[in-house]
């Protein structure tokens, strides 16, 4: 009995030891999983902060790309990444100070990073509003000047550096996920190293009695069963990594030495290799025939320098998928000697959407420089042609006051030997119009009918050039009533009863009221005139509004004239038809065209020979517009 008693006391006492060793190692297990389940935390809030860097980075140069593409093309479509970037930009900056609220590294950059999108924003906004107000070359000397590329590059660099630090972060802890493991992995190890000795006390005290054998049994089966809820933690802890990796969309890989390779599911998930292999060894050849060739020798010789030198490597690579398209990725790898053999343990980033934006990205920069290069040529010219516009318009202008004066000058000094040849001419008619032949009468009438055309022509000559020189004189004129009146009063006079009007509601307008009503009888007394051989005359006056200017109208069924002809009626005494048939002097269109051009608007005229002519004329629609 006292043997038993002291086999029972040393199994007991063996029960203790174990029990307190399971509480030890599952007191250190328990803070290892905390410190390890904290560090995975602080790995996806660090590239989560990366990820925000990265938004911000790409919002800021949207809202440039918007307003390089507006200030080339003037076209408000090309305002659209503007205006979508510039209201995400600032919702973004507060996810992004809420992610760096702890840490001070961060929170102390973030300042000057939304002053620096706070100048680049009003620097785009202050160039697009001087496009929008047609001041085009201060918009291009602004954009010329360079400062929005060094606001640019500032919030580059700014941003570089907050990720930098942040991916220095990112690697040391994910040394600290890989210490953590090694730890917890030394940790079940000892702890099964000492239980398995205090079981093999027990087993070798209990094999020298009769009833250890049953002893033994039981204290076996209590170590399966610890041994897989060891094996179920450490598996829950490895899902929880994996699940890390896919949030992050990064995959960690580990090459030995002798070319054996073992990847994460998310980098096999990357590669487009089958998931179902991911966690087991396999031949460095599947990596070789993934990578694009032209990128083996690059990424071999890196790997290859690592080995030999122990130096961590980065490389950007390209590799093939199975369905035969490519994707850009960014590896990272350091060497570690496990054992006797030396390992690359890195991780890879798919940055194929990255590189994908910043190939389209420099190829719109090249355009927009190239078009850029274009519009500066494209003003230059301009502006030669505008100095040279400019020049003859002087020059014109010049002329056409000399043509005027000389013009004025001729048909006054006209008028008084016109005046004797009218005045000598009609004496004759009254008192010796008995004492000549029937052909001396009719010579004379030919003299005094000439004579009378002359004083219209030089009158309607004087009249053209005082018009150079009169003031315009607007006000609001009821076109309705003038029109009406002066038609149904030169109906009445010339046919009465055999013309007849189609006046359209024509509203007011800012005019002369004196030259505008010029205007209107030279171009009814043409309707008039030129449809006096149609038995049945109709003149039809309209108007109707075209963007920013009232088109008014003129239409009769007379004679018409060649469409060819269109061109020639405004000028002076150019005349389409003989002045036997149709009277008159030749300057009436050159009137209402000058006329109407100091209005503001402009005159031209549409017809077919034998059907008629229309006249059109415009006018601005409102006083500011005029």
């Amino acid at each position: 009995m006292q043997q038993i008693s002291l086999i029972r006391k040393k199994i007991y006492l063996s029960f203790l030891l174990a029990a307190l060793l399971l509480v030890t190692t599952g007191y250190f297990y328990s803070r290892s999983n905390s410190r390890y389940i904290s560090t995975v935390l602080q790995v996806q809030q660090a590239q989560r902060l990366i990820n925000q860097l990265e938004t911000v980075l790409s919002l800021t140069k949207d809202t440039e790309t918007g307003e390089r593409g507006y200030v080339i093309t003037r076209q408000e479509r090309f305002l659209e990444p503007y205006n979508v970037a510039l209201g995400s930009l600032q919702q973004e900056l507060v996810v992004l100070e809420n992610l760096t609220k702890s840490t001070p590294y961060q929170a102390a950059r973030l300042p000057r990073l939304r002053r620096l999108i706070d100048r680049e924003t009003g620097f785009l906004n202050k160039t697009i509003r001087l496009v929008r107000a047609g001041q085009l070359e201060a918009a291009a000397q602004l954009v010329a000047g360079g400062e929005g590329k060094r606001l640019l590059d500032a919030i580059r660099q700014l941003v570089g550096q907050m990720q930098t630090y942040e991916q220095k972060k990112l690697a040391l802890l994910l040394r600290q996920v890989e210490t953590e493991a090694r730890l917890n992995n030394r940790v079940n190890l000892v702890g099964l190293v000492v239980l398995v000795s205090l079981f093999g006390v027990a087993a070798y005290t209990i094999v020298r009695d009769l009833r250890r054998q049953q002893q033994l049994k039981r204290e076996l089966v209590l170590k399966n069963e610890a041994l897989a809820e060891l094996s179920g933690e450490q598996r829950r802890l490895l899902d929880q990594l994996y699940e890390a990796q896919e949030i992050a969309q990064v995959g960690s890989f580990d090459l030995d030495a002798n070319g054996m390779f073992t990847g994460t599911p998310e980098l096999y998930h990357i590669y487009g290799w089958n998931l179902a292999l991911a966690g087991q060894p396999t031949s460095i050849s599947i990596l070789s025939e993934a990578l694009h060739p032209s990128d083996r020798t690059k990424v071999f010789n890196a790997v290859a320098t690592s080995f030999r030198q122990s130096v961590p490597y980065e490389t950007q690579q390209r590799i093939c998928l199975p369905d035969g398209t490519q994707k850009y990725l960014l590896a990272r790898g350091k060497p570690t000697l496990v054992g006797s053999v030396m390992h690359l343990q890195g991780t890879v980033m798919d940055v194929t959407e990255r590189q994908r934006n910043e190939q389209q990205l420099q190829a719109l920069n090249q355009s927009l420089q190239t078009t850029n290069n274009e519009l500066s040529a494209a003003l230059e010219d301009l502006s030669a042609a505008s100095r040279q516009i400019q020049q003859y318009s002087t020059e014109l202008e010049q002329k056409n006051q000399d043509l005027e004066a000389f013009s004025y000058s001729v048909s006054h000094d006209l008028k008084t030997p016109l005046r004797s040849v009218l005045s000598f001419g009609g004496i004759l008619e009254e008192e010796y119009a008995l004492t000549l032949d029937e052909e001396g009468r009719r010579l004379l009438t030919i003299i005094l009918s000439s004579a009378r055309s002359m004083h219209e022509l030089i009158e309607a000559l004087l009249q053209f050039s005082r018009l150079g020189r009169t003031a315009v004189r607007k006000e609001i004129v009821d076109l309705d009533r003038l029109v009406r009146t002066m038609a149904t009063e030169m109906t009445a006079a010339d046919r009465p009863g055999q013309v007849q009007l189609a006046i359209a509601p024509l509203g007011t307008a800012w005019v002369d009221r004196q030259l505008i009503r010029q205007v209107w009888f030279n171009l009814l007394s043409n309707a008039i005139k030129f449809s006096a051989g149609q038995p049945a005359a109709l003149i039809t006056v309209a108007c109707h509004h075209q963007g920013l200017d009232t088109v008014y109208s003129v239409a009769d069924n007379g004679v018409g004239f060649a469409a060819h002809y269109a061109t020639e009626l405004f000028g002076v005494f150019k005349r389409l038809h003989s002045a036997e048939g149709f009277p008159g002097t030749g300057v009436g269109l050159a009137i209402c065209q000058r006329i109407v051009t100091n209005h503001g608007g402009r005159i031209w005229a549409e017809s077919q020979e034998g059907q008629g002519a229309t006249f059109y004329f415009t006018l601005p629609s409102n006083p500011a517009q005029a």
